[in-house]
């Protein structure tokens, strides 16, 4: 991933791009939730609640 350090105005906003964007790219290597939260070392609710705070659509993953 890459981008310019003015996209964002805060830090905040950078490392919640860079975990939406991570969550993403697991999902798309992964056979299911399930098996992308055991990657990232997250219970399955903890990856939903994510999923959901950041707005992430199954279509963004399944489109591969």
């Amino acid at each position: 991933m890459k981008w310019k350090t003015s996209e964002f105005r805060t830090l905040t906003e950078a490392v919640e791009n860079f975990e939406r964007q991570s969550i993403i790219k697991i999902l798309r290597d992964s056979k299911s939730i399930r098996d992308g939260a055991q990657r990232m070392g997250i219970t399955h609710t903890k990856l939903l609640h994510r999923i959901n705070k950041y707005g992430i659509t199954s279509e963004e993953w399944e489109n591969r």
